[in-house]
């Protein structure tokens, strides 16, 4: 099965229905919900209501640094080979 990654958007713990949206999308595939800045485990239900087998964390505070994020975003794909 083919793995997908997909960065949730959040906003008050809770998930924007543009992400539900996207996973909708990639049912059928492995998907790795990517929740970044966020408490996973406020939306980790939600998250697996649609499709979420795989959540990754990422609570380093990169809000600021468009740079780092993007950094962390590649390290986690190469990690978990999406």
């Amino acid at each position: 099965m083919a793995k997908t990654g997909i960065l949730i958007e959040t906003e008050n713990n809770a998930v924007k229905e543009t992400s539900l949206g996207v996973m909708t999308a990639a049912s059928g595939s492995d998907i790795y919900a990517l929740v970044m800045n966020a408490d996973a485990s406020a939306v980790r239900d939600r998250l697996a209501e649609y499709g979420a087998a795989n959540i990754v964390s990422i609570n380093d505070d990169l809000s600021t640094c468009p740079d780092l994020q993007a950094e962390t975003l590649v390290a986690v794909v190469r990690e978990y080979g999406l």
